[in-house]
């Protein structure tokens, strides 16, 4: 049996070192002998480490003068969790006074994520182990730590039982989706989750009618259909007026002065509302209800004045017929008719809908909605965060040490509306946020979750909340406690906040929790063969 293959079947914890410290401070200084072979090459040592790049995990039989040291030196990406495949490795056993001793290279991984190079000490005594990794690029990345050389294998001590644990070898990790993260303080604030739904917000929506009575026509390239994206001003169809056919027209210009009255009386009760509470007349309650009256009256007169500037009179091609323009930017949502139909005045041909802009309906009970009014009072800004709930459960995010965001969610904009009212049918009040979807990901209609923020942030101590596994209703994480060595620890919850949970109990600072792969070690751990062997 090789070095290589001794150092997966025999793991003694690093306290062996210490014994060894200890034995040699009792006087076993003598002039090297040699050394009865097996005890040297049985006893092995671990130590795992962490740089910003990579985790190191080194196992190596014991050092004792005059006997070959065999390394198996595991490096793990942290970026991914891969193992590292390509580079150089170095060992130098220095002295306590810096010394160098003994060098070992090698120019290559001896097995994928596993690099295996081994030297023999040659003068006992405190040292230091120094292990540097240079990448493919020439990247460098390296660690180090204290260690003793004994003088005889008569002073090693006899293997104590290893440290418990659930084991997870390097090979495991390797081959499956996993990650670690640090517990670390981290500014959090208190949330609740909420139903909610996404809509299409009011200002950003367009009707293209018919202007008048007419055969509908369509242009060069064909009718747009639903989920085209049209630019505005662009031609959308034209149509071949009827004789006489001129109501519509006048139609939309009394609509439009309408819209703009409306728009008028709305600022008048918006300005007025806000002496009045002031004035502490009335409640805060009446400006928000004016200040909503306001923006539905200025939405439709945008629609209004969008509708007119899509169906200028004037716009008429050559041959007569009255062209029809795109009012916004945005996607087709519906076509009412076909090319060659006939249509009447007003009906409905067009609907464009800016997907890049939508509203959040979020539908907060009434025990808790009294709560947020009263956090509200007091200057609580209520900030939400929204996902889908099609990624509700999604395991999909990476956590580093600096990530604060899970997968699928995003941040909601202004609150439009804190519940003017309560629905009847539901005992619900609806909150109304603004959301910024340039990139697409949402569509109206998409049911989701918000997550509303209704305390200030404060630092405390938190992980991923994809670290929690939930066993007979107790939260429960795996804690890293070396390389291939894992411990199921209980922990006590505080508050959520966009991906991560507060940690009152259970991890101390500092260390490693599973965030990916958590179930995977839990099975490990429930099984018979808890700690296979392998080589090297």
């Amino acid at each position: 049996m090789t070095n290589g293959e001794l150092l997966r079947q025999n793991r003694q914890p690093v306290a062996t070192m210490l014994a060894l410290a200890t034995l040699a401070a009792c006087g076993r200084g003598s002039p090297v002998q040699a050394p009865p072979a097996g005890a040297a090459e049985t006893q092995t040592s671990a130590e795992t480490r962490w740089t910003p790049n990579l985790e190191w995990f080194v196992e190596h039989t014991v050092l004792v003068v005059g006997h070959e040291s065999s390394f198996a030196v595991h490096l793990t990406r942290l970026d991914g969790f891969t193992s590292v495949d390509s580079g150089r490795l170095s060992v130098v056993l220095s002295a306590a006074d810096g010394t160098a001793r003994q060098q070992a290279e090698v120019d290559a991984p001896g097995r994928p994520g596993i690099f295996l190079p081994s030297l023999t000490p040659q003068q006992p005594g405190a040292g230091r182990l120094h292990l540097t990794y240079t990448g493919p690029e020439g990247q460098i990345d390296e660690v180090g730590w204290q260690v003793f050389v004994a003088a005889f294998v008569a002073d090693l001590e006899e293997e104590s039982e290893e440290v418990g644990g659930v084991p997870f070898l390097k090979e495991q990790q390797w081959r499956i989706p996993f990650a670690t993260a640090t517990a670390a303080e981290v500014s959090l604030a208190e949330t609740i989750d909420f139903p909610a739904a996404l809509e299409v917000h009011p200002s950003h929506v367009a009707v293209v009618a018919a202007p008048t009575a007419g055969v509908l026509q369509a242009p060069a390239g064909g009718l747009p259909i639903p989920g085209t994206p049209v630019r505005r001003g662009q031609v959308l169809a034209s149509i071949v007026p009827l004789p006489g056919a001129v109501a519509g027209w006048h139609t939309l210009q009394a609509e439009l002065v309408e819209a703009r009255n409306r728009v008028q009386a709305a600022e008048d009760e918006h300005s007025r509302a806000g002496r009045l509470v002031e004035a502490g007349v009335v409640p805060v309650r009446r400006l928000r209800h004016a200040a909503l009256e306001l923006e539905n009256a200025r939405a439709y007169l945008a629609a209004v004045e969008l509708r007119r500037s899509g169906l200028n009179r004037e716009a008429t091609d050559s041959a007569g017929s009255l062209l029809l323009h795109a009012p916004i930017s945005g996607t087709v949502a519906t076509l009412g008719v076909t090319a060659g139909e006939p249509v009447d005045t007003e009906q409905t041909l067009f609907r464009i809908i800016d997907l890049s802009h939508l509203v959040v309906r979020v539908e907060v009970p009434e025990p808790e909605l009294h709560h947020l009014l009263q956090q509200h009072a007091v200057g609580q800004p209520l900030t939400a965060a929204i996902r889908p709930s099609s990624l509700v459960g999604a395991s999909g995010a990476v956590y580093t040490d600096a990530t604060r965001t899970s997968a699928g969610w995003a941040a909601a904009g202004a609150l439009l509306d804190l519940a003017t009212q309560v629905v009847p049918s539901t005992r619900t009040g609806p909150l109304l946020y603004s959301f910024d979807n340039e990139d697409g990901r949402f569509r109206p209609g998409m049911t989701a979750t918000a997550r509303i923020r209704v305390q200030e942030p404060r630092t405390v101590l938190a992980v991923p909340e994809e670290a929690l596994l939930t066993l007979a209703g107790v939260d429960v994480v795996y804690v890293q406690l070396a390389g291939e060595t894992f411990e199921e620890r209980t922990v006590r919850l505080g508050i959520k906040d966009h991906g991560m949970v507060e940690i009152l109990s259970g991890v101390e600072p500092g260390e490693r929790v599973v965030v990916r792969g958590a179930y995977l070690v839990r099975l490990a751990a429930l099984s018979p063969d808890a700690a296979p062997a392998h080589a090297h």
